[in-house]
């Protein structure tokens, strides 16, 4: 083999390693990029869910403060000889259900991987909190109130059972102490998501 065969050879070799070095780092840039694009969109859905929670759990922590207030005025003036239906509590009381479809979108997707870890660990705890605050509340509607003389309170019609209502106001007080908890929480996310490295994604 003579000296320009074996240059063209080793031209040719180096020329194809080369494309298949610049085809490797294209095809891993491009999977950079839409991991981190998928790591974006997914932070954004996650904080819109975030926020709209936090708007729908301090509409109910309001409505809930107001009943508490309302059924301590009523038991005052049953407990101090006013006829039982004197005691009016109006309006009804409001249960929803906090979603959390978006979190759990980012986990199928996997795009928390390509979150700021100290954020994704923020987010993660404000969820597991949602969800222990959302099961004690179906538990508590499902084996109190459903099977209960407190039905009528709810769509208001009342409540005959003075006992039945301390319970409740008990379960109420409880309640709110969480929603309060839990919009700190919710805050605390936002806040964190504003301050996290989201141009890293960018």
């Amino acid at each position: 083999m003579d000296r320009m065969n074996f240059r063209k050879i080793f031209f040719e070799f180096v020329s194809i390693s080369f494309a298949v070095f610049l085809g490797m780092m294209m095809n891993q840039w491009r999977d950079s990029y839409n991991n981190k694009q998928l790591a974006k969109q997914s932070l954004n859905n996650i904080m819109i869910e975030v926020s709209d929670n936090r708007e729908l759990v301090s509409r109910l922590l309001a409505g809930h403060k107001r009943i508490v207030s309302e059924i301590d005025s009523a038991l005052f003036l049953v407990e101090n000889g006013a006829e039982d239906d004197a005691a009016e509590i109006e309006g009804n009381v409001e249960f929803s259900i906090v979603q959390s479809t978006a979190w759990e979108t980012s986990k199928l997707t996997q795009a928390i991987a390509y979150m700021d870890m100290n954020l994704v660990a923020e987010i993660a705890g404000t969820y597991n909190y949602q969800e222990y605050y959302q099961s004690l509340v179906m538990t508590y509607v499902r084996d109190n109130i459903l099977n209960s003389g407190m039905t009528k309170f709810l769509s208001g019609d009342g409540v005959e059972d003075l006992d039945e209502l301390k319970r409740f106001k008990v379960f109420l007080s409880d309640i709110t102490v969480l929603e309060e908890k839990l919009i700190r929480n919710y805050d605390d996310v936002l806040e964190a998501a504003g301050m996290s490295s989201v141009s890293d994604m960018e």
